[in-house]
């Protein structure tokens, strides 16, 4: 069908070329200085292709490229107020440093590009040491049943198809979320249990503290007053509180 519209779109221009060459040598008569208008337009013509594929192509791009990024934007908006924040909250129960952890990530509206950078390179360091005996387990598996659904649609939206960190987060989440289904009973686990399912939590904690905070980067950047509202509710503060404080 669109191989169809192309033929038929090139066999119309074509003799709308030939019916308007043929009036104007009937016309005026004069073959020769048409033709020689001709081949200066088809002098220029490597030119103009040149402008149209490099410069306006790319001017096209970087428009497509910031209208998905928006896009991304607002589905990794979405993961966040729909689980992101509470699962962040809860795998940060089991964080046997979670005081340190607290201190890397304590954003502020007051921080810089500087200030995420450094936290980055805090972050290449830090531990991550799960232990799934600091916090209830089952309570872990309810949030994620609960949010089955949502993140099933969000893994499904097309938009983040590009977004190779955010993907294999939902993929986390989702085995995550499947080897505590297949446990009946949390609370009589073995040891090697416990540990492959430290390791599973561990892995979406390390891949979703780091998402959160490149989410808290961007909102800084483009969307002020959502930074605002995000650092208020950092799943990783002690207590937080959408409330604002003033000193």
């Amino acid at each position: 069908m669109r191989r169809s519209w192309y033929i038929v779109t090139a066999a119309v221009l074509i003799a709308a070329f030939l019916v308007s060459l043929s009036a104007v040598l009937y016309e005026f008569r004069r073959a020769s200085d048409t033709m020689y208008y001709l081949f200066i337009d088809l002098t220029f013509l490597p030119l103009q292709v040149l402008i149209v594929t490099l410069i306006l192509n790319r001017l096209l791009e970087v428009r497509e490229r910031n209208e998905l990024g928006q896009r991304v934007n607002i589905v990794i908006s979405v993961f966040f107020n729909e689980m992101g924040i509470d699962l962040l909250r809860y795998l940060s129960q089991f964080d046997v440093s979670l005081d340190e952890m607290r201190a890397i990530a304590g954003v502020n509206e007051g921080w810089t590009s500087r200030n995420f950078a450094t936290m980055r390179k805090r972050l290449v360091s830090y531990d991550y040491s799960i232990d799934c005996h600091c916090a209830d387990i089952e309570d872990l598996r309810g949030l994620l049943r609960a949010k089955h659904e949502a993140a099933f649609a969000i893994i499904s939206n097309p938009s983040l198809l590009e977004q190779e960190s955010f993907t294999e987060l939902m993929w986390a989440i989702l085995h995550l979320e499947r080897e505590l289904q297949y446990r009946p009973n949390l609370d009589d686990l073995s040891d090697a249990d416990y540990a492959h399912l430290g390791s599973d939590m561990r892995r979406v904690y390390v891949l979703l503290v780091v998402e959160w905070l490149s989410f808290a980067e961007r909102l800084k950047q483009s969307q002020p007053y959502s930074f605002s509202l995000a650092v208020r509710l950092n799943p990783l503060a002690q207590n937080p509180s959408a409330n604002v404080d003033y000193q």
